[in-house]
């Protein structure tokens, strides 16, 4: 005779299976770790050096991290290269208001 199983036992073992094949098939995670950020030769995730800055020099210091580590290298440099220029800008102005 079948003896009726437990529903907390069932689903606490399909739980660690169900658990298990999910860790051993997860891709790397791209949202919080992607690896044009984690791949640098420093080892050094560049978030931990941007992290410290402002959003346009922090952002000039991402795109120049990254950009031998994707596709688009010039457009990666472009981009940098366009935060920079408006943050000398930004710079420049808040010194002539001060005159």
């Amino acid at each position: 005779m079948w003896a009726t199983p437990d529903p907390v036992e069932l689903a606490g073992a399909l739980s660690k299976h169900v658990d298990a094949a999910l860790l051993r098939d997860t891709p790397q995670d791209l949202v919080n770790h992607p690896p044009h950020y984690t791949s640098h030769p420093s080892g050094v995730e560049c978030i931990t050096i941007t992290r410290h800055m402002g959003f346009n020099l922090g952002n000039v210091m991402k795109y120049v991290w990254r950009a031998d580590e994707k596709g688009s290298s010039i457009q990666d440099l472009e981009k940098a290269a366009w935060y920079l220029a408006d943050e000398l800008a930004r710079r420049k102005a808040a010194i002539a208001e001060e005159i």
